[in-house]
């Protein structure tokens, strides 16, 4: 049987991987064959550290389509066992096609709203979920009032694409010009199988703790199965993840009763979820919802913190097992930190590797760079260009390890064709 996996992307690419290693053909829907083709073999380099293919069948359609997806699945009727979006633009689409299919996704009023924050935000707020009031702007001059009724200080977000692309906090009437330009021109050129929306999100800012909540719907159960931390930088781009979270018993109440209501809300139906939620004074707000697994290898972290493999989960909800997993005791705590640039230039070297590793619990790093290669400063999560995975027996213990690999670890950046100190350490990364 064929398990279909619409247009992988980045860290989804672990479908592959798992999906073979359950004993399933892979067929592989996507736009661009050439630009799959190079993301599998990006996501081997980073994690399985291996060079040959896991697609069986890699098909070329118009993945923006159920009709599309429809039509090239005709060749293996009878033999799919079911089909998994490789990323939120494709959820909708997805789903759509599979209910055609027969299969027990959710259904295109519900889809939709675990895509598009329009939507979303809409319906959290129909359904009473606690969200942070919001406003959908479709001129600037709109923008502009809807900014002004916030007090002057909120956040502003492109629609229809996630992965930190297009995330500003505005309090300024500039920084409110520059986040409109940027949502109507697609600096960071983000490819969807659909026309971009040029609406914006205008949204109230909640500082506080930042979450994501990762577990799975099946029929009318909602597990949750790990609460993580996250760490972003002044400009929203997530860069840190910490695992377990660290939440009073007052806390981990609110946030499961606020991520139940998520779920519900949005309609999630036989899928993981990936929930975004702030706590700010114990209240949690959520941010969004989504219906995935969470990016960045967190599945990785999870699997190694629990034991539970969330992709092995999402297949076994996408072709119609019982899935049993329930929340376990951590085995170990964990963090994953990005690599990236403060400034733009040649890399020169990375200060602090040596030390980093001397003091233990490196599970995993990766750069993917070489003295001399130009960077740019962080922007969005292509200026992510590799991790580190850390761990330690206690949540105090990771948390110091993170605290000192965050203050002391960085890409030493220079200007173009600088000459290279001690390049070994750099070599040494990989």
């Amino acid at each position: 049987m064929h398990l279909v996996i619409v247009d992988p992307q980045v860290s989804f690419y672990r479908y592959l991987i798992v999906s073979k290693r359950l004993g399933y053909r892979t067929l592989v829907l996507t736009r661009d064959p050439t630009a799959c083709r190079l993301g599998e073999a990006e996501y081997n380099r980073e994690l399985e550290a291996s060079n040959a293919s896991a697609i069986d069948e890699l098909v070329q359609c118009d993945t923006g389509s159920a009709s599309s997806i429809i039509a090239a699945l005709e060749p293996f009727h009878g033999e799919i066992a079911g089909l998994i979006p490789g990323d939120d633009p494709y959820v909708p689409v997805t789903f759509e096609a599979g209910r055609r299919l027969g299969f027990d996704y959710s259904p295109p009023e519900d889809a939709i709203c675990q895509q598009l924050k329009t939507s979303m935000k809409r319906r959290l707020a129909d359904r009473q979920v606690h969200t942070p009031r919001f406003l959908v702007a479709g001129t600037f001059d709109e923008a502009e009032r809807a900014w002004e009724g916030f007090g002057r200080d909120c956040m502003v977000k492109m629609v229809d694409f996630a992965a930190s692309v297009n995330v500003f906090r505005v309090t300024t009437r500039c920084q409110l010009a520059e986040a409109w330009k940027a949502i109507q021109s697609n600096p960071c050129a983000v490819v969807v199988p659909y026309p971009l929306s040029r609406d914006a999100i205008l949204e109230e800012f909640v500082g506080g703790l930042e979450l994501s909540a990762e577990g799975y719907a099946q029929d009318e159960r909602i597990v949750i199965l790990n609460f993580c931390e996250k760490i972003t930088e002044k400009n929203f781009v997530v860069t840190g993840h910490l695992l377990p979270a660290l939440l009073t018993p007052e806390q981990m109440r609110s946030a499961e009763t606020a991520v139940q209501e998520c779920v519900r809300a949005v309609g999630i139906r036989n899928s993981l979820f990936h929930v975004e939620i702030h706590m700010r004074s114990n209240v949690p707000y959520v941010i969004e919802c989504a219906a995935r697994p969470p990016g960045l290898h967190v599945v990785d972290l999870i699997s190694r913190c629990y034991g539970h493999d969330l992709t092995e989960i999402s297949i076994a909800l996408a072709v119609g097992t019982t899935v049993k997993a329930e929340r376990r005791e951590p085995r170990a705590h964990y963090g994953m930190f990005a690599l990236y640039a403060r400034t733009s230039g040649a890399l020169e070297r990375v200060e602090g590797l040596e030390e980093l590793h001397s003091r233990g619990g490196v599970v995993r790093w990766h750069l993917d760079l070489q003295p001399g290669d130009q960077v740019q400063a962080l922007e969005s999560f292509r200026q992510r260009y590799g991790f580190v995975i850390l761990e330690d027996k206690t949540a105090e213990g990771v948390r110091s390890r993170a605290k000192w690999f965050r203050e002391n670890v960085r890409l030493a950046v220079g200007a173009r064709d600088s000459a290279v100190e001690n390049p070994r350490l750099l070599l040494e990364a990989n």
